[in-house]
């Protein structure tokens, strides 16, 4: 796998935002991510790599398989999906963590 730009995901960001830019300066990570079976990693932040000791995106996306699963303790992933379906459910389509 190798890292992707949001322009790749979405291209129309260049118009609107660098979201690159707004990850990589703001305090915390940020991970983009398909909501479906697979759940493919879209897009990780430098922060979100380094919170899990890798010291690239592609060390990051190797560790995790590219997949948001992953990154769930086994245990607690049908408890994190829930309440990732709720957030989803509530806010009209987006999931986000306060």
């Amino acid at each position: 796998m190798s890292e992707r730009t949001l322009s790749e995901i979405w291209p129309l960001a260049d118009k609107y935002l660098s979201v690159e830019m707004l990850a990589e300066n703001m305090p915390g990570a940020f991970l983009i991510y398909r909501d479906d079976d697979e759940q493919e990693i879209l897009f990780a932040s430098k922060a979100l790599a380094k919170i899990f000791e890798c010291d690239s995106i592609e060390e990051f996306m190797k560790f995790t398989g590219g997949c948001f699963s992953s990154l769930v303790y086994p245990e607690d992933l049908e408890k994190v999906q829930a309440a990732v379906n709720e957030q989803v459910r509530a806010s009209g389509g987006y999931d986000y963590v306060q």
